[in-house]
């Protein structure tokens, strides 16, 4: 079992691998439970039967462990596997076991309209396509610096909306007017850029400043508000950024 992006789904893979000298048919029952706080016997998830045979292609699924309930921050490291191979062959006695895993999920409430799941050992990558001055501004810094690309160092979301007001400023209030310089000619609504982002942790005085068209700037809102609730990205949650 593996659990990974996208958020919110486990992936269930089986092989059938010979033995015995003999091939012996038979079903393997597969029940998948999810141990939430407190819950001592686990939720079932998902159940499948496989047939077992010879020859038989593996077997591969995919299961919501999305918590309905999440109500905080939680980290969910109980799953187990009961299993339970049946065969018709005379002699053949029935066996079953549990299997436990290592895999590890946190779950929340907090970000977006809906409760949900991540992979926390995962690093999300926020990917901007159409904004040329805001990637411009963005392949800048980091070519000098590496801070938020895939091949360097990732930022990490800030702790409140404050703390993006004071890095916001630090970076474009009106001191930094001699590091923009005027606006390009022709320019619809110029507006400061800056980079690392003030909703970043790593925002603020040392951030790259850049003149874009507004609607560039309110592009890559959006299109970071919408990252940070698809992948549910918490407050010192790391990210990495890329551009088209």
């Amino acid at each position: 079992m593996q659990a990974r992006q996208p958020t919110g789904v486990m992936f269930v893979d089986t092989e059938v691998v010979k033995v015995l000298p003999d091939s012996v048919a038979g079903t393997l029952t597969l029940n998948l439970r999810q141990f939430p706080p407190g819950v001592t016997a686990g939720n079932q998830i998902g159940s499948w039967q496989i047939p077992v045979a010879e020859g038989q292609p593996g077997f591969n699924e995919q299961v919501d462990i999305d918590s309905p309930y999440a109500g905080y921050y939680q980290e969910v490291s109980d799953f187990a596997t009961d299993w339970v191979l049946d065969t018709p062959v005379p002699g053949m006695a029935q066996s079953t076991g549990t299997q436990y895993t290592d895999i590890v999920l946190r779950c929340d409430n907090a970000v977006g309209a809906f409760p949900g799941c991540v992979n926390p050992d995962y690093t999300p990558t926020l990917t901007f396509t159409g904004l040329s001055y805001i990637n411009m501004n963005i392949g800048n810094h980091q070519s000098n610096t590496g801070v938020g690309a895939t091949w360097g160092t990732p930022l990490h979301r800030g702790e409140s909306p404050l703390a993006a007001v004071a890095n916001r400023d630090a970076a474009c209030n009106t001191n930094r007017d001699e590091a923009l310089g005027e606006p390009p000619d022709g320019m619809v609504d110029p507006s400061c850029d800056e980079y690392p982002f003030a909703s970043s942790v790593e925002g603020g005085g040392a951030a790259s400043v850049l003149w874009v068209p507004l609607a560039e700037n309110l592009s890559q809102g959006g299109q970071t508000s919408t990252f940070y609730q698809n992948n549910r990205v918490m407050p010192g949650d790391a990210f990495f950024v890329d551009y088209t």
